[in-house]
């Protein structure tokens, strides 16, 4: 309202966030692991250090309902790079999340959901690109300009997914 430059989502109701890691928000997770799996797929191209259990949306709809990530505030171009750098450190929160929750307590990692977000990613062109970033504020543009940004996903994302393949 005062012109800072804000960003938002839908919240739908009777949307369950995960708020502490507890037999009910294990039993989430498990649940829906081929949904988290593919979320953290994501995370790891962007890369999002960031994702926490409560930056997963159970939405009620379907059955079972769908399991959605929101909060990339971390997933933005930095570093001087467009979208970061990588590796991810191994004491970040997505990686905690990988290792901790989905592979160690509920062996439910799903390696094929995963790669299938790197490969939706990798059919993404520079052209599709190239229109979301026209869109985007310049206020996002401080670090990386658009033509860099797009000289990278023309470049290198292809690199990026290599490096994340499991």
């Amino acid at each position: 309202m005062d012109g800072e430059i804000a960003f938002g989502s839908r919240w739908v109701d009777g949307s369950t966030q995960i708020k502490a890691l507890n037999s009910a928000a294990l039993d989430l997770l498990s649940s829906h692991a081929a949904a988290v799996s593919k979320i953290i797929g994501l995370d790891f191209f962007l890369p999002n250090p960031d994702r926490h259990l409560g930056n997963f949306l159970f939405v009620p709809g379907t059955d079972p309902p769908s399991c959605l990530s929101f909060d990339f505030s971390l997933s933005n171009v930095r570093d001087g790079l467009p979208f970061g750098s990588h590796p991810m450190a191994l004491s970040v929160k997505t990686n905690m999340i990988l290792r901790n929750v989905l592979i160690k307590q509920l062996n439910k990692f799903d390696k094929h959901r995963y790669n299938d977000a790197l490969s939706a990613v990798k059919k993404v062109t520079t052209e599709q690109i190239a229109c979301v970033l026209d869109e985007a504020p310049v206020q996002w543009f401080t670090t990386v300009g658009k033509d860099e940004i797009l000289r990278w996903w023309d470049s290198s994302k292809g690199t990026r997914i290599v490096q994340v393949f499991k």
